[in-house]
């Protein structure tokens, strides 16, 4: 059988080159693991572009992901707005690959056909002991070699974040501050082969 390539960029993090934020409805407040957020009302674009070689066609798929501002009623700083920030804890193993080592223990692989993942996962709040309090995980596409996308689950959405710990932790003008992290899981080819996760840089 004739192997299907098929190419998918996806483009779910903050960049100045990609996307802008922008007005883009109200102000909305949530709580989120005994912590209250106000998120907008600017957004970032979530962007999924599809390329069937044998086609040519593209599809395109965007989304708007809301970005948080507060928590608590305190102010929640970009990495633009910090003092410096040396962002991953763990040596030679960056955020984005923390988060896709523990996504390996919590898909049911061997249920799954080969294919390419789309983590919809964008940023990510920090308190000031640099722990993960806020996610806008959305959910997980793989894209079949049959060009046909399914949404699956996995098994417990906190484990995706467990034993990560940012430090040091962000700063603001002398004082540990809570900040807001880009993901870039774009720069990441990510799929399951032979009921594996695998992934490398593009």
């Amino acid at each position: 059988m004739k192997n299907i390539s098929i190419i998918l960029f996806v483009l779910g993090s903050i960049s100045s080159h990609c996307f802008a934020q922008h007005p883009a409805g109200s102000v909305k407040e949530i709580e989120y693991k005994g912590n209250k957020f106000v998120l907008g009302p600017q957004t970032i674009k979530d962007t999924i572009i599809i390329t069937d070689p044998i086609t040519g066609n593209d599809v395109t798929r965007v989304s708007d992901i809301p970005i948080p501002v507060s928590m608590n009623d305190r102010h929640i700083y970009s990495n633009e707005e910090v003092d410096a920030h040396t962002p991953y804890s763990m040596p030679n193993l960056n955020l984005e690959e923390k988060i896709l080592n523990n996504l390996k223990d919590l898909l049911f692989l061997s249920a799954l056909p080969d294919g390419i993942l789309h983590l919809r996962l964008a940023q990510v709040v920090t308190d000031e002991n640099g722990k993960i309090v806020y996610d806008d995980f959305a959910g997980i596409n793989l894209l079949q070699k049959d060009n046909i996308i399914r949404t699956i689950g996995i098994t417990n959405q906190d484990s995706l974040f467990s034993n990560i710990v940012m430090a040091p932790v962000a700063t603001h003008k002398g004082h540990k501050v809570i900040s807001r992290q880009n993901l870039f899981l774009n720069n990441y080819l990510i799929q399951i082969k032979d009921h594996k996760l695998i992934y490398s840089k593009k």
